[in-house]
């Protein structure tokens, strides 16, 4: 009874840093998404669901180890989305070398 507790508090947590990360993208919105998709698979037991790929007699992936990989994919969407805004937002700073064209 336990171990589901804190597999559906691991979830509620994996899930809730990933609405975060897509409303308001920042550092600590995407480093929270990373390290809960990282705890997930330790804490996702009672919850894991079909399996999917059998690694070994007591490894496998199953269904919602999946969700890491969906956490992982929106903190790289959402880091590639931050960087390019960033780099629309700064002034260009490209300076052109006037003496050719007056020559």
């Amino acid at each position: 009874m336990q171990q589901l507790f804190y597999g559906i508090a691991a979830m509620n947590a994996l899930f809730s840093s990933m609405a975060w990360c897509a409303a308001k993208p920042g550092s600590w919105s995407i480093l929270a998404v990373l390290t809960f998709a990282l705890i997930w698979p330790f804490a996702n037991g009672p919850l894991e669901g079909n399996t999917l790929v059998t690694l070994s007699s007591d490894n496998a992936i199953t269904v919602s180890d999946l969700f890491s990989i969906l956490a992982a994919g929106v903190a790289l969407v959402q880091t590639a989305r931050t960087r390019w805004l960033v780099r629309r937002e700064q002034p260009n700073t490209e300076h052109r070398d006037t003496t050719e064209t007056l020559a």
